[in-house]
């Protein structure tokens, strides 16, 4: 790979996609942490029991700007929606678009069709010489941030609070400094005719043949049982719609008795799990 240009922005972006070892889709759709790691990666998740979160992370190189999604083994996003996603210019989280010059894809999540599309659209690829090389390092920061945010800083754990989280998550690891802002040394340092735009959806798809045969492991193309890029999941009882609802004086007095229950536990963890629990009740 030629080195000339690694010092600019979107010569360079790093891919990763990783399954949490901690952080799991329980119940009811609550999301929980478990502090002992599992032995999960992307191509043994379907040898488990648990529905783990999936971090998808674009990294730019130089300056360290990314973009992310999460997902879960179970509602994965197709690896080529989410790389589109990230590299087209209209869209929420604006901080970050355009294809690089190169892309540095770990062997785990590489496959034939996804290289040989990449090369399609001009994009080189190599394999990163280890995880540092790979950038592994943002997924700890990423999961670190994700868990203050969802757990010390929200009552909702569910994977569609995730997505509301994500603002104060890139503020907190892109913006907060202004001597180390990432997306200002980003824009600093695009050479010209950077940000390059990507082509549109249809016409990028169309860039990476169809494999012969369904593989296991990372979903690279929509396919059955594949959930929409963003999908997420919420927690079961905010997910049906109060409208139509019974009323039930019964119901009332029951979640009335649990919230008087919960005003006298101090362990966080078990307050909320009551609260879930009353607001259940319908």
């Amino acid at each position: 790979m030629d080195s000339a240009g690694e010092g600019l922005a979107n010569y360079t972006h790093q891919l990763l996609v990783s399954v949490s070892k901690h952080l799991f889709v329980a119940r009811h759709g609550i999301l929980k942490y478990q502090e002992k790691p599992v032995d999960v990666h992307i191509n043994n998740y379907a040898n488990g029991k648990k529905e783990h979160l999936v971090y998808y992370v674009l990294r730019d190189r130089c300056s360290g700007n990314f973009i992310f999604d999460v997902a879960t083994t179970v509602t994965q996003i197709p690896l080529l929606d989410f790389l589109h996603y990230a590299w087209k210019r209209d869209k929420e989280e604006d901080h970050f678009w355009g294809l690089p010059q190169s892309l540095s894809v770990p062997k785990r999540i590489s496959s034939p069709e996804l290289l040989e599309g990449l090369r399609m659209l001009g994009v080189e690829t190599f394999h990163p010489s280890s995880g540092f090389a790979s950038g592994i390092r943002i997924l700890k920061d990423l999961e670190d941030s994700l868990c203050y945010y969802l757990f010390a800083r929200s009552a909702i754990h569910s994977l569609d609070n995730v997505q509301m989280c994500k603002s104060r998550i890139y503020h907190y690891m892109l913006e907060r400094n202004k001597e180390d802002n990432k997306v200002a040394l980003w824009q600093d340092n695009l050479p010209a005719g950077h940000p390059q735009d990507v082509p549109d959806y249809d016409s990028f798809m169309r860039s990476f043949p169809v494999p012969a045969q369904a593989k296991k492991g990372l979903k690279l193309f929509r396919g059955v049982g594949v959930g929409a890029a963003g999908n997420g999941r919420q927690l079961d009882f905010l997910a049906t719609p109060i409208d139509g609802k019974k009323y039930s004086a019964g119901k009332l007095f029951q979640a009335e008795e649990i919230v008087y229950e919960a005003w006298q536990v101090f362990d966080r963890e078990k307050r909320l799990k009551l609260a879930y629990e009353a607001l259940r009740m319908n």
